[in-house]
């Protein structure tokens, strides 16, 4: 009998993890990310989509995990796929808000307006 092993979390880690938010642009994004891969090979985007929500886990544990890169914003790169996931963390509601999942190649310009828009949101 195949397959993962899950790992038991003591209760004080459940306290201390975070619980993530998706910013609705991140998740236009994602989803149009898992259909197009899906369009070039048979369950490929849900390749990618468990690659995301691998990042997720970390994220859950440890949010710092990921370098800061421009004003309290986060990057981390998939390793799979040319995308990475810009994240902020907002520690007074242990929250890790995802501002957008973004291909590697996009223009920064793009990456830095969507910083600018969503930079309101943070609270710490």
């Amino acid at each position: 009998m195949g397959g993962s092993k899950k790992r038991i979390v003591p209760k004080q880690e459940l306290i201390n993890m975070y619980s993530i938010e998706i910013d609705v642009d991140a998740k236009v994004e994602l989803i149009e990310i898992v259909e197009w891969y899906n369009q070039q090979k048979f369950e490929l985007g849900f390749d990618f989509l468990d690659e995301i929500e691998n990042i997720f886990t970390y994220f859950i544990e440890n949010p710092n995990i990921y370098a800061k890169f421009a004003n309290n914003f986060h990057r981390a790169n998939c390793n799979r796929f040319p995308y990475s996931i810009i994240y902020t963390i907002l520690e007074d509601d242990k929250v890790v808000f995802v501002v957008g999942i973004f291909h590697q190649h996009r223009s920064p310009k793009h990456i830095g307006q969507r910083i600018k828009d969503k930079s309101k949101i943070r609270k710490n």
